[in-house]
Formats: structure tokens, sequence, C-alpha cells
């Protein structure tokens, strides 16, 4: 009789070795590190979106207001309608605050008195800290790390919970004779403030300007109205301020450069290939890549590469030197 055979059948599995789930983890973090900077790019193109949809809506509001008042708002103006010689260290109504009914702020604006109440903590409109603390992300750009409240500009005479609701955007004040330093020459031409020299009516904003579209000669598609400030440092160790939207307080707190600034600062010298991004603290800048996002006169937004020609980005300052725009 044949010996009968049992089939050994083993229930032990083949495990993984050290190396096979090394193996494992090394592919899931490539395929980490290869979809983190795409997840990346696509939040930030999102915020860059919002941001754009942003300056959109502050175009909108800019063309609204010209359709009501005949004109652009200016930087900044005085209670009544009125601007003091020497605007700056002035207190002064930010083209933020003017703009409010048009980016659905009339509550807002009301109850500010803007162009009726001076702009002064200690003046008799009720609540006017909390007032110029409220947070509008319109004047928000998603991509800076900005807070609420922009302690940078607080008025030092004041207590420190006395600090203005933060702003990503400032408008274009024009250009500067590069040759001027602060302090400088006191024989600057004729219609140019001392010390930076530079050009108040050149722009789309000034200080108690009234600007038409009929004064922007080279074409509102050829001449920029508002760009980015972001807050913080880019790496380059500079201590961003950004701005705020109400306004304007005086020269030991809120200033001028608070609402608007020129599109080349002392920083920046040559006339060659520059970088937007200069090393003044209220320079033009953001945290997108590349380069600043700019709201033209005619509402639309151009994104401005950081190292675009400083010529190009003078003649896309100025509205009516007649300068041909270069390229982009």
């Amino acid at each position: 009789m044949p010996m009968s055979r049992k089939l050994i059948i083993s229930s032990h599995k083949r495990a993984f070795t050290l190396v096979e789930l090394l193996v494992v983890i090394a592919i899931i973090g490539v395929l980490i590190a290869l979809l983190l900077p795409a997840v990346q790019q696509a939040r930030e193109a999102a915020r860059r979106s919002q941001c754009r949809n942003n300056m959109k809506q502050m175009g909108l509001a800019l063309h609204n207001y010209h359709g009501t008042y005949g004109s652009f708002p200016p930087s900044t103006v005085r209670a009544p309608y009125t601007v003091a010689s020497g605007w700056f260290g002035k207190p002064g109504w930010g083209w933020g605050a003017l703009i409010l009914p048009f980016v659905e702020q009339s509550g807002l604006h009301d109850a500010l008195g803007v162009t009726v109440n001076q702009l002064q903590y200690y003046n008799t409109v009720p609540n006017m800290v909390q007032l110029t603390q409220t947070k509008l992300d319109v004047y928000l750009c998603p991509s800076s790390p900005i807070p609420d409240l922009n302690a940078k500009f607080k008025k030092d005479a004041f207590a420190a919970e006395d600090v203005p609701a933060s702003s990503n955007y400032k408008g274009v004040f024009g250009t500067n004779n590069e040759g001027a330093t602060s302090g400088g020459p006191a024989d600057c031409p004729s219609g140019w403030y001392r010390g930076y020299c530079f050009n108040a009516e050149d722009g789309v904003f000034g200080g108690g300007s009234k600007v038409k579209f009929r004064d922007i000669t080279d074409g509102t598609s050829n001449t920029l109205a508002i760009g980015e400030v972001t807050y913080g440092d880019l790496g380059d160790g500079i201590d961003r301020m950004a701005s705020v939207w109400v306004g304007m307080y005086n020269g030991s707190g809120w200033s001028g450069n608070d609402q608007v600034v020129r599109v080349t600062q002392e920083s920046i010298k040559n006339t060659t290939a520059r970088r937007l991004f200069g090393t003044f603290r209220n320079a033009y800048s953001s945290h997108h890549p590349g380069g600043v996002q700019f709201l033209m006169g005619d509402g639309s937004v151009q994104f401005l590469p950081e190292t675009i020609n400083g010529v190009t980005l003078e003649n896309l300052a100025a509205r009516a030197d007649g300068n041909v725009v270069g390229e982009y």
C-alpha cells in the first residue's frame, strides 16, 4: 500500500523587507516633493487672481467716482475739500476713504464723515478709532502676510490700540527727479516739491488734485493708477510697510506716502533694466513671484515684472508726458 503524502501549505505570507519599505517611503517622498510645488502654485494663482479682482473693483470705483464728481479722487484731501500749502504732514482723508461708497461701504463712509470731518482721533466723530480699524478685504492682497491693523502707521502720541486698518494698495503719484535725495537741492524745477524733487502733477494721484480723463493724454490704458505694496520682508532684509486705507495723519505717524508713492524711489538710480522692488520700504512690491500688479487708468490690471526698464516704468507713471511706452 503506497504511503500517503500530506501536502503541507504554509500559512505564513512573505513580508516587506526593510529595503523595500525604504524604497516605498522614498517614492512617496518624491511624489510629495513633485506635487507640493504644484499645489503651492495653484494656491498662489488663486490669491493673485483675488488680488487682481480687488484692483478691478477699485478701478470700477474710481470710474464711478469720476462719473459722480467729474474727476478722479485726490490721493489725500483735507476737510473741507481744500489742501493747504505743503500738504505733506497734514491730516487728510485718503483716496481709499473717498471711494468707500463705490466699494459697497457707504455706511462706513457716512459714519466717518469723510470730507466733512477732519481725520483726527480727537475730533467729535464717535468711535473714530474703531471705525478707522475696519478691515476691508477689497484693500488687502491675500498673498501678503499683512495684519488686520498696521502698527507701522501708529500715531506715536496715541495709545497702542490706536492703529488704523491695513491696505496693500497705493496710488501712483507720478515720477521723480532721480538725481535728488532726501534733504536735497533747493533748486528743484518750478512746480516740483523740494527735498526729493518730485513732481506732484504728472501722475493720476496728487495731494488735493482733481485729475480728469481728459488730463490723461497718454491714454488711460498706458497710465498706471494704483499699485501693490506688500508687508514684511521679501528675503532682502527690507521691512516693508504696506499702507492704510483711511488716509494720513501727519509726519510723526501717518504720512503722505501712506496713500501714494512714486514709481522710482531714491534707491533706484540708473535708467537701465532695474528692479521694481527698490530697497525703499514704501516702494511698490508684492509677494507674487516676479513682479507687481498695477491697476491702469482704464480699469484693466497689468502685471509688471520686477526687471521692467526704468524709463518704461516712468513713462507708464506719467499721465501726459507724450512718450512712447516700451515693451514690458
